[in-house]
């Protein structure tokens, strides 16, 4: 089994927390948003949220998207 990474593992050490980024959806957590193979992703900072997220080429559309997502 693969060991699941933390929010800081999976971006890099470059989380970057934004005040704009809406909770999770899901789990009502908090989310970062950080930059990662030249996309940026806004991800659940609850390791337990079973959450999927997409890559965008800007850190504004990742934010967006991630703020206007549905349950």
């Amino acid at each position: 089994m693969m060991k699941q990474m933390t929010v800081d593992e999976w971006l890099g050490g470059g989380n970057m927390t934004n005040k704009e980024i809406k909770p999770c959806p899901f789990c009502g957590s908090s989310a970062s948003v950080g930059i990662r193979n030249g996309f940026y992703k806004v991800i659940c900072d609850n390791p337990e949220c079973s959450t999927r997220y997409a890559g965008w080429l800007g850190k504004d559309r990742a934010i967006k998207e991630w703020n206007t997502r549905r349950k």
